[in-house]
């Protein structure tokens, strides 16, 4: 199991994210020191609010309570 405190931590936008996962990384993305083969990436659910502000009708979508009893 990965624990939290074990886990490296960057900031990524989603973009950055989804490029490093189709293996076509600018030079400045962050993510792109780390081997997909070695390491695996998951996007952190406590800024979800913060992150669709001006969108509140996304979170609303978004069942966390089923999330968080798959766990």
């Amino acid at each position: 199991m990965q624990w939290e405190n074990e886990c490296s931590y960057e900031m990524a936008t989603v973009a950055e994210f989804q490029d490093w996962l189709m293996h076509c990384c600018k030079p400045e993305n962050p993510l792109l020191t780390y081997d997909r083969s070695k390491h695996w990436c998951y996007a952190d659910y406590k800024y979800m609010a913060k992150l669709f502000a001006a969108k509140p009708d996304v979170l609303k979508v978004l069942n966390m309570n089923a999330i968080v009893l798959h766990m």
